[in-house]
């Protein structure tokens, strides 16, 4: 990958993670269409992950997980999966 592709990589993640569309940094860049910046987006694999509420403070074990998406680099909805998955074989 050269170094320019890796700055736009870099530079497009900090404005997902600040929070910005796709159509506002379609718009930004002077783009004809939202999908460019989604397929640009795609072939660089900047995906969202999903990060979970604890909906009982810690207090209680969470039956009903709530996530929320976001650009971050660790994704718990996985995690969460794999957690679940080997209590229920504890048992």
């Amino acid at each position: 990958m050269s170094k320019d592709l890796v700055y736009f990589k870099e530079y497009l993640f900090f404005l997902k993670q600040k929070g910005f569309s796709d159509q506002q940094i379609c718009t930004a860049l002077k783009l004809k269409r939202e999908e460019q910046v989604t397929q640009i987006r795609k072939k660089l694999h900047l995906r969202p992950v999903f990060k979970m509420i604890d909906t009982c403070a810690a207090e209680f074990e969470s039956f009903t997980p709530y996530y929320y998406s976001t650009y971050e680099s660790e994704n718990e909805a996985s995690q969460e999966k794999r957690e679940k998955e080997k209590r229920e074989k504890e048992k």
